[in-house]
């Protein structure tokens, strides 16, 4: 195995929502942390790399008072995913499954199967890009999609 193949990522991420509609009252979450990581290997075809993945998440959402009837949801994930590198370039897609979901101040939802995509550009140490997530449960109804800029750092 060539581990200068091998890849690590780290995620933390802290969101909350400013002002949701009232149409999404008691499914769209407040606020939420969500940690993960993952690890891949690069496979090189000429200047084209691509990278399959595998990860574990965790992930926290607070709704309190909302009428949906859990007032947070604590749950782990699973994710698989590939990406395509171009220069500079790169592009991402993957499949999200939560697991182990605990509600608090309701009965424990059903996950779905979730989504995400992200592509842009890195400079040297530096990547910029847009990216797309959707997450969700049901039976009691639950959901979450994110968009927007992502911008990170990588250590070397």
């Amino acid at each position: 195995m060539n581990w200068e193949r091998v890849g690590t990522r780290l995620l933390i991420e802290k969101w909350w929502v400013a002002e949701g509609l009232d149409d999404d009252r008691g499914i769209i979450p407040k606020e939420g942390l969500s940690l993960s990581g993952d690890a891949g290997y690069g496979f090189k075809f000429g200047s084209v790399r691509l990278s399959p993945s595998a990860g574990l998440g965790y992930d926290a959402w607070e709704d309190r008072g909302a009428p949906a009837g859990w007032d947070s949801l604590r749950f782990l994930s699973w994710h698989v995913g590939a990406g395509l590198d171009y220069n500079q370039g790169y592009m991402s897609a993957g499949l999200l499954r939560p697991f182990t979901v605990n509600a608090v101040g309701g009965p424990d939802p059903r996950a779905r199967y979730g989504f995400t995509i992200e592509g842009g550009i890195r400079i040297r140490t530096l990547t910029i890009s847009l990216f797309y997530k959707s997450l969700g449960f049901q039976d009691p109804d639950a959901k979450l999609v994110q968009s927007g800029v992502f911008v990170g750092y990588a250590f070397q």
